[in-house]
């Protein structure tokens, strides 16, 4: 409609426009919340990946176990750290088998930290065996596996583990004298771990040698198993049979032996030493005299003597004849080891240092008696082990390390033998966890071994500790508990009692 020439303009419509403003209002508030909601999303998901991708490689929680089960040494992180190599931990059951396993339930946790500390190098797999019995087929070579068992594996060797061989355990004894129930009273799954993965990245496995032909004793399974356990192939040689200790040996092993060696025996075992191989030498109490074989440790400056250790100081629970030495500082060997600890060793001959140093060879006492021991003769005929003025006053060694540096094509060879008496290494002695015999051992192998793949990492105690009382310190609560602290409370309760009695 035109009015005048111009378009007539209608009113606006106030009711539709408002409703329409209205509607886009609404539109874009429910835009805005979906995209909103996206974006949150988005961020949570992206969040919870995050968290678990830092979590797989860093560990963000904080161990607030007493004796902090699940912490992982220095030197298990420095390896873990500069490892070169993926490794894969392989695990024949499901993760939950063992987080429902009352004992085992601590691993899960343990292989993890291994995972966050390598940075991605180290890999943990669940596989359960049952419902996949293929994965027993890729290693047959390791003999029979077991459900719940433990593969470490690297492209050069795989080792396999036994769950319940990461803890220790003790048995309690039954009310009528019989075997009770175990129990586990040690966590050493960082030992083991650590030492298979050492294993299995070492470019050369190392070898263990028993030597044979002497009447040796030879019973000796827990020290074998730690042997073992620290990655030692182990084979036995006569050196009656062969011109020369084979090239692939690096320690051999003379323990306890009964019969002398020969003028050509002596030169085999000379020759490998001399090329920078490592000898374990023990004697018992009872080991004969042995002229030829002890002449030969005289040129290490080292002697077995024919007499019988006893210590009132330094003993176990009173028995004097089992000594509880002082374990000598050397760096490199002792430093890992727990400073509160005994090392115990029963029915001890004294070892003698003939010379500190004589040009490339040198000794190093290890463990030595407190100045309160004494020595009875052997050969002698004695009536009883109470100390007499003919017997020789201490400190002796009952420890002692020989070592020779000599130098080939500028180039330094270093030969170590060590000189122990037989109960440090028995099974009763090895096997018991309240004494650091097992931890000494492993650290003497350590330091003696130029390329090592063992490990010394101290297990984590789950009970309380046992209490090892010196012979001194006996004497002392004996006297203190039966004598002076009754005496006092007596004493007082006259003075109290004659007090009361005069008010």
């Amino acid at each position: 409609m035109r009015k005048n020439g111009q378009t007539e303009v209608k009113p606006v419509d106030a009711a539709g426009s408002s409703a329409e403003l209205g509607k886009r209002r609404r539109f874009k508030i429910g835009a805005l919340s979906v995209v909103s909601i996206i974006v949150v999303i988005a961020a949570v998901i992206a969040f919870n990946y995050f968290v678990d991708y830092i979590a797989d490689r860093y560990v963000l929680e904080i161990d607030m176990t007493s004796n902090s089960e699940y912490e992982i040494s220095e030197e298990t992180a420095q390896l873990l750290s500069t490892l070169q190599e993926p490794i894969t931990i392989t695990v024949l059951c499901d993760e939950t088998d063992y987080e429902n396993d009352e004992d085992l339930r601590r691993l899960p946790k343990i292989f993890q930290r291994y995972v966050q500390l390598s940075n991605g190098m180290v890999t943990v797999k669940y596989i359960n065996a049952v419902t996949n019995p293929g994965i027993f087929n890729s290693y047959n070579d390791l003999g029979d596996l077991s459900t719940k068992d433990i593969i470490v594996e690297s492209a050069k060797r795989y080792k396999a583990l036994e769950p319940h061989d990461l803890l220790e355990y003790t048995t309690s004894s039954g009310s009528t004298g019989s075997t009770g129930s175990q129990y586990v009273t040690g966590l050493r799954a960082e030992q083991r771990l650590t030492s298979a993965i050492l294993y299995v990245t070492a470019n050369k496995v190392p070898k263990a040698a028993y030597i044979s032909g002497h009447q040796e004793t030879t019973n000796l399974e827990t020290m074998e198993e730690l042997l073992t356990r620290s990655n030692f192939e182990i084979t036995t040689i006569s050196l009656m049979q062969t011109n020369e200790i084979p090239s692939d040996v690096d320690m051999v092993i003379i323990s306890q032996p009964r019969g002398d060696y020969t003028e050509e025996e002596i030169e085999i075992l000379d020759a490998f030493l001399n090329d920078g191989g490592r000898a374990i030498v023990t004697f018992a109490s009872d080991t004969p005299s042995l002229p030829v074989l002890s002449a030969y440790f005289e040129e290490w400056g080292v002697r077995y003597e024919n007499q019988m250790v006893y210590d009132t100081e330094r003993c176990y629970a009173g028995y004097n004849a089992y000594i509880l030495p002082n374990v000598v500082t050397v760096e490199g060997l002792t430093d890992n080891l727990d400073k509160n600890g005994y090392v115990i060793v029963p029915g001890a001959k004294p070892i003698s240092i003939l010379w500190d140093q004589d040009n490339w060879r040198g000794t190093q006492p290890l463990l030595t008696t407190s100045n309160s021991a004494y020595a009875k003769d052997l050969t002698a005929e004695s009536t009883g082990y109470e100390q007499t003025d003919e017997d020789q006053t201490g400190p002796f060694n009952v420890g002692v390390l020989a070592y020779q540096n000599e130098m080939h094509n500028l180039n330094s060879t270093f030969s170590y033998i060590l000189f122990l008496n037989a109960g440090t290494l028995s099974d009763s002695t090895l096997g018991n966890t309240s004494f650091l015999n097992r931890d000494y051992f492993l650290a003497a192998m350590n330091f003696m071994s130029d390329d090592s793949e063992s490990v010394v990492i101290a297990s984590k105690d789950l009970t309380s500790a046992n209490l090892v009382i010196t012979g001194a310190i006996r004497s002392v609560l004996y006297y203190l508990l039966i004598f002076i602290i009754p005496g006092v409370c007596l004493i007082l309760g006259i003075l109290v009692w004659a007090r009361r009695r005069h008010k």
